[in-house]
């Protein structure tokens, strides 16, 4: 016996998966099992049965038997509405899937496990279903199952005429483990079957085709070898390095915005005064006309105040002139009266004498005039005083002097000169 008290994979049922439409039921040798045919016969699909039961929705490879890349045109959709070729759509231009099974179907998959003792067998089912015009992967029901005895899929036709009924089946097999969630399942089934992780399941899912290796050193290293420690610390040391290229990163920005907003403090200052002295001197001005009226009141009153201390002293100045003029008047009348009295001639002889002055005046006065306009000449001034004029006489005769004795001198040199004879003798006769 290969490896005694084992379970093993010995039965595969499904049910509308693909293009096996309807109810398939496939024994599987406990000694292992080899799948041959023809292109297109259904052996990915049988495949792609087994891993979608074994397999995390997140990590599932439909078709990873036929080619290496993540999206092979396979999924849930497609297997449950059984899509069987590509052709050119009547409304598009691209082209569209043609189903088996267009309107509310469900599809199921179920994997029986034996062990070559007397232990029950443990049979995993995997249910969906999708209703009427749905074809989004998010519009797909999941349950799953885990019964620890054979059944037929076609058991569940009866639940799954409206979408899964869970309740009733819960019902119906009380002793299974029912679970919506594909996670709960998978920890359930991998206690059983002795699957230690789940990483087994995905080197599992890898090996189921051996087509699609590329080398073994790479299948130990990514499903059967355990990361080495070296790794997360090495991960570990560039995140710190980047974290303190970053930091270092920051510390350089915020010192270079240092050095460059260092300079706007002086200048905010500087701007902060000024404004603040502008906005004293606009309040200056806008209260100067106050202010200056305030003063020129203030100096009004000033004046006022002395003006009002005046008044008595002016109006008895006033009143003192009043009466002197007054007395003055009198006084005049008075006098008047007196020289009347005194007789007319004395009064008319007076007057003559004041006339006579006043024409010796406008004498004096011409004769200065006079006087004036030939010192003038040599730009001399017309004295005011006694002393003046006898100084200015005295200056008069002295130049007087100077000017005949000059003239005489230039007489007598002419005449004895001999080229002058001749012409005083020729003027002679005029």
């Amino acid at each position: 016996m290969i490896h005694p008290g084992q379970r093993r994979l010995a039965r595969v049922q499904v049910v509308n998966w693909g293009t096996l439409h309807g109810h398939h039921d496939l024994s599987v040798a406990r000694k292992g099992f080899l799948i041959t045919g023809n292109s297109g016969s259904g052996k990915s699909t049988l495949i792609d049965a087994i891993s979608a039961v074994l397999v995390p929705g997140n990590q599932l490879r439909f078709n990873a038997a036929a080619q290496e890349a993540t999206n092979s045109g396979r999924n849930f959709v497609t297997y449950i509405r059984g899509a069987w070729r590509r052709e050119a759509g009547a409304d598009t231009d691209g082209l569209v899937a043609s189903y088996l099974r267009t309107g509310a179907t469900w599809s199921g998959i179920a994997l029986t496990y034996r062990a070559d003792t007397d232990d029950p067998p443990i049979t995993l089912v995997k249910l969906m279903h999708l209703g009427r015009g749905q074809n989004a992967a998010a519009d797909v029901s999941h349950l799953h199952l885990i019964l620890e005895h054979e059944l037929d899929l076609t058991d569940f036709a009866s639940f799954m005429t409206r979408g899964i009924d869970t309740r009733a089946i819960r019902k119906r097999w009380p002793a299974a483990t029912v679970s919506p969630a594909y996670g709960p399942f998978a920890r359930s089934f991998r206690s059983r079957l002795g699957i230690s992780t789940e990483g087994a399941q995905r080197l599992l899912h890898r090996t189921l085709s051996a087509k699609s290796l590329g080398s073994l050193d790479q299948l130990f290293r990514d499903y059967m070898l355990d990361t080495p420690n070296i790794f997360a610390m090495a991960e570990r040391a560039v995140n710190q390095f980047h974290d303190l290229q970053a930091a270092h990163r920051v510390v350089v920005d915020a010192r270079r915005q240092v050095e460059m907003l260092a300079p706007l403090v002086d200048l905010a200052d500087t701007r902060r005064r000024g404004l603040q002295s502008l906005r004293d001197t606009d309040e200056e001005n806008a209260h100067l006309g106050a202010v200056h009226a305030a003063m020129t009141l203030s100096l009004l009153h000033g004046e006022l105040t002395e003006r009002h201390a005046l008044t008595p002293l002016l109006e008895a100045g006033a009143s003192e002139a009043t009466a002197a003029a007054d007395r003055a008047r009198q006084e005049t009348l008075d006098l008047t009266v007196k020289l009347e009295g005194v007789g007319g001639g004395r009064l008319a002889t007076l007057h003559a004498q004041r006339d006579a002055e006043l024409k010796t005046l406008a004498r004096v006065r011409a004769r200065r005039d006079q006087i004036a306009e030939a010192v003038s000449a040599w730009d001399g001034t017309v004295p005011e005083t006694a002393e003046e004029f006898a100084r200015l006489r005295g200056q008069l005769e002295d130049q007087l002097r100077q000017a005949t004795t000059a003239h005489e001198d230039r007489l007598v040199t002419a005449t004895r000169s001999p080229n002058s004879a001749a012409p005083h003798r020729r003027c002679a006769p005029s």
